[in-house]
């Protein structure tokens, strides 16, 4: 089965509203905006549906999550964690201080 573009668009859209609407956005433009997370959410379950049309077998939603979870976030923590060792070992090398508050981003990670 091919790639359903129109998901792809939409996913994309739905991202770039939900960037742009922490960039604080006058007013009237952050309403305009409005259903950037409804559309991620409807968007996270078309693609969900059209995966398990894919296979035979439909897959339970629990497998579903946990490959989902291994193929996303395990990589995106360790991209952070090793962003924030290497900044952390340059700042120390260099004399710089820390650009982040370690109380800020610490409580996130333990």
């Amino acid at each position: 089965m091919k790639r359903d573009i129109r998901i792809d668009a939409l996913r994309a859209l739905a991202i770039l509203l939900i960037m742009f609407a922490h960039t604080r956005p006058p007013q009237w433009l952050y309403e305009l905006r409005d259903f950037d997370v409804v559309l991620m959410t409807f968007i996270l379950g078309a693609s969900y549906r059209l995966s398990t049309e894919r296979k035979n077998k439909p897959k339970p939603y629990f497998t579903y999550l946990k490959e989902r979870f291994v193929r996303l976030i395990i990589p995106a923590w360790t991209f952070l964690t090793l962003f924030f060792l290497a900044l952390f070992s340059f700042t120390l090398t260099s004399g710089q201080s820390f650009p982040f508050p370690i109380k800020k981003f610490l409580p996130l990670i333990l």
